[in-house]
């Protein structure tokens, strides 16, 4: 049964469908392969019979058959080779798109991790209105009214926050690039407290301006 096994898959030329290859590749290209392998196992020993010089002295045929049927067993394996060969080719190919395919989501997620938001804050519009007064030659004066006015006025700036949505498909989809993120907020956090210590101090040398856009922190 062994011996019989051995022999399973295997065409006269002795070249045998690799097993790692069914399953995996289309049949109807394996299907294909065997066909092709019968075909070169044919015309390797043709041509390399015809290719030797029969002035060997062999007294017969045979010797000359038989080297030309070792080549034709030699090409019937190329249709096995190239098919190998392909399937390799795709798969590293394949990785490569992938790869690719996850680096531009990755890089849109980054790019959406943070959106502008308007703030609207009120800002003071102090002014002194001026007094119209006759003068002494009876011409209209104008003179700073010491009365000071006191108005306010909004003004509407934007500022970065972080992008709910993009930050949880970003811990699902690239937990390790989510991890980044969380650590420059701590990071970003541990800065905060420093300059709030030190603005209480009477001033400071942190310059938060200089962070990294990634140090920007939101409520847990």
């Amino acid at each position: 049964m062994a011996l019989l096994d051995a022999f399973k898959n295997m065409n006269v030329f002795g070249a045998r469908t690799p097993s790692y290859l069914e399953g995996v590749v289309d049949p109807e290209k394996l299907k294909q392969a065997q066909q092709q392998s019968l075909v070169q196992g044919l015309l390797g020993t043709a041509v390399g019979y015809l290719a030797q010089p029969k002035n060997q002295n062999y007294g017969s045929a045979v010797p000359y058959l038989a080297k030309g049927f070792m080549q034709g067993m030699q090409q019937a394996q190329t249709p096995y080779q190239n098919l190998e060969r392909d399937l390799l080719m795709k798969q590293k190919f394949d990785e490569i798109k992938r790869a690719e395919t996850k680096r531009k989501d990755l890089e849109r997620l980054r790019g959406d991790i943070y959106k502008m938001k308007d703030v609207t804050t009120q800002v003071p519009t102090n002014q002194y209105d001026a007094i119209v007064k006759p003068g002494a030659d009876g011409t209209t004066q104008i003179a700073p009214n010491m009365n000071f006015v006191q108005q306010t006025a909004d003004k509407v700036t934007q500022e970065p926050t972080y992008n709910e949505s993009a930050i949880n498909e970003l811990q699902i989809k690239y937990p390790e690039a989510y991890a980044q993120i969380i650590q420059n907020r701590k990071a970003q956090a541990e800065v905060a407290k420093l300059e709030a210590a030190d603005l209480v101090k009477g001033g400071t040398d942190l310059n938060v301006s200089k962070l990294n856009p990634d140090d920007f922190t939101r409520e847990s």
